[in-house]
């Protein structure tokens, strides 16, 4: 099995572009799964990716952080080789031609209580469905990261039914902690050790944190540590909340492992969240995690089995906190998250996944 990744060969903005970094980590899976992935290198791509990207800055420096300046998106022609078995992307403009080669597309329209509960109407919404219609009927099949977005999917497209796949976000390198280690770790709870990781810290809802902690007692607070992770990449946060609370703005990979590892709760009640890539981590290390209560979520953690999914307010993160105090209600959640990350979404699960998509696709179009 042969995949062509569609993705700029370079990037100016490496590090920020997660999505970009995402394509280039999905050649990983060759590491668990028979499948080999082609990057190719088109200059004109490189180019046009490069270039959008500064105009899309300058636009919203022009326009004081406005919308950036952009008109109708260039139709790019992908080259396939002959031996490439299916076509793999994750870009919002459609590639062409499409009639040669099985069509991957990673898009989804995100949770409408999600999207409502952030501004969207009805109407936004569906526009939303509608700008990717296109995109699905196009497509040989169509990636959603959960069976819940496939079903919703599934409804709202009836015709296009078996064109909708679950397969996760792909996280190679991690591992699961062992049933030892996490059982001693959150006997070990002389100080309760939270944890929380996110670039954008107001969309991950780092401050609701904060001010449930701040609902807390000075008791409640000496007996706990708060490890932030942070960049701050949405604005500053008012992290004072009378305790040992440390933020770490940089930190490397090994530093990250050692903080979720002698973690107990892990807590990040997103207000906006498609996924979220370092929940399965926190699940790796065997912390309790503490999520947001939307659509994604609730899959991820098995309707509460596997951790608790909370309203995106402090007065219910603060009830979520005070429920994991003691050691034997966070094991239970660590223990089943273990097990969820070990057959659903730990590296070698997510390639078997992509595999059977990619698998399906190309049996598709035969």
């Amino acid at each position: 099995m042969r995949v062509h990744i569609d993705t700029p060969a370079y990037f100016i903005r490496p590090r920020t572009n997660t999505d970009w970094r995402y394509m280039r980590e999905l050649r990983h899976i060759s590491e668990y799964e028979s499948v080999d992935f082609v990057y190719p290198l088109d200059p004109f791509d490189v180019l046009g990716a490069n270039i959008g990207f500064i105009s899309s800055k300058l636009g919203r420096l022009l326009k004081g952080g406005a919308a950036p300046l952009q008109g109708a998106p260039p139709r790019r022609r992908v080259r396939v080789g002959r031996d490439v078995d299916v076509i793999y992307s994750h870009r919002a403009e459609l590639p062409t031609p499409l009639r040669a080669t099985p069509f991957v597309w990673f898009h989804s329209v995100a949770d409408p209580a999600m999207m409502k509960a952030n501004g969207a109407g009805e109407k936004e919404i569906e526009a939303d469905y509608q700008r990717q219609a296109h995109g699905y009927r196009s497509a040989t099949k169509v990636q959603m990261t959960s069976d819940a977005e496939v079903a919703r999917h599934r409804e709202k497209f009836p015709e296009l039914a078996d064109k909708f796949v679950r397969a996760p976000w792909f996280r190679p390198g991690l591992s699961a902690a062992s049933l030892e280690y996490v059982r001693a770790k959150h006997a070990d709870d002389g100080r309760l050790r939270l944890a929380f990781v996110g670039r954008q810290a107001r969309r991950k809802g780092l401050d609701i944190v904060l001010d449930a902690l701040r609902m807390m007692s000075d008791v409640e607070r000496e007996a706990m540590r708060f490890d932030v992770v942070t960049t701050f990449g949405d604005g500053p946060i008012d992290c004072s909340a009378n305790m040992d609370l440390r933020v770490h703005r940089e930190i490397d990979d090994r530093s990250l492992d050692d903080i979720l590892n002698k973690t107990h709760v892990y807590v990040m009640p997103c207000r906006f969240e498609t996924f979220g890539l370092v929940f399965v981590e926190a699940m790796s290390h065997g912390c309790a995690v503490i999520a947001p209560n939307w659509e994604v979520q609730r899959e991820i953690f098995d309707n509460g089995r596997a951790g608790v999914n909370v309203a995106t307010t402090p007065e219910a993160v603060c009830a979520a906190l005070r429920s994991l105090r003691g050691a034997r209600d966070r094991l239970m959640l660590a223990e089943a998250a273990i097990e969820r990350f070990e057959t659903r979404y730990g590296p070698a699960a997510v390639a078997r996944a992509y595999r059977s998509l990619f698998e399906q696709a190309a049996d598709s179009a035969r």
